[in-house]
């Protein structure tokens, strides 16, 4: 079985705010700084067969930026093995304070830092290539589902 998740995902170290712009209720604005804690944010990981999940190493965290970075500053952390070549981390938070039934424009800014290489050979593709952040918003909570067989 294979589990499997569609979330807002910070697939290497983010540090910056994400806000989301809510322009029916005034342009209201929710701000984290992950520089001043993790903010109530939780960490997980999908796409990987149930029998790899413990050597897959997932390690999420708030901690000092690493060096040539500002080691005063912290953000938050997310590395794994990917041994499935399919490995999604992830953080996710609810958005309190929205009204039910309306739309709303979300608009994400973030900073990344990664040491992943550039140009070296990967199973399943390069390192530095086949590595994506992505970002989502949903009304319902994204969790993890068993789908299928490995």
């Amino acid at each position: 079985m294979r589990p499997s998740s569609v979330v807002l995902g910070f697939a290497v170290f983010a540090f910056a705010c994400r806000s989301v712009t809510a322009p029916d209720t005034g342009g209201a604005t929710f701000a984290y700084d992950f520089s001043t804690g993790a903010q109530g944010w939780t960490s997980g990981s999908s796409d990987y067969g149930i029998p790899i999940e413990p050597e897959i190493d997932l390690v999420a965290d708030w901690r000092p930026l690493p060096a040539p970075l500002d080691q005063t500053s912290h953000a938050l952390y997310i590395a794994g093995s990917n041994l499935s070549g399919d490995l999604f981390m992830f953080y996710k938070k609810q958005v309190d304070g929205l009204s039910p039934g309306r739309m709303y424009v979300a608009s994400v800014t973030a900073e990344i830092a990664t040491n992943i290489p550039h140009g070296c050979f990967g199973l399943g593709g390069a390192p530095g290539e086949s590595a994506y952040v992505k970002a989502s918003a949903s009304n319902h909570e994204p969790m993890r589902v068993l789908v299928g067989t490995d």
